[in-house]
């Protein structure tokens, strides 16, 4: 429920997800065209649009529709499938611990 909020709901979705690095991508709709969302970069059409030297550059200029494998719900979990993935053991460290607040020691009584 990112975008429960009425005043954003109204303009904004949850477009493109990372599960890895948990991190999702919300989106103005202008990007979302004919059902698919536009939230990718033309790099060189970017460059190309800069040197025309024009005050103002529309990002749907230069937009580019999401693969399919990073948009949400997508198996791939936005992970893109022509990359190797590595995983690790997770280890439940509690970094906590090995962490020094500089500012605890500092903690004043306020009885």
């Amino acid at each position: 429920k990112l975008c429960a909020v009425p005043s954003l709901a109204k303009h904004y979705e949850v477009a493109c997800e990372h599960e890895h690095s948990s991190c999702v991508l919300i989106a103005h709709k202008k990007f979302k065209i004919g059902g698919c969302w536009h939230t990718w970069v033309d790099g060189d059409r970017f460059l190309e649009l800069v040197a025309t030297g024009r005050p103002v550059i529309k990002a749907e200029e230069y937009a580019l529709p999401a693969p399919d494998w990073a948009l949400v719900g997508s198996p791939e979990q936005g992970f893109d499938p022509a990359d190797v993935r590595h995983r690790r053991k997770r280890r439940n460290k509690n970094i906590a611990r090995s962490f020094h607040c500089p500012h605890k020691d500092e903690e004043q009584d306020d009885t």
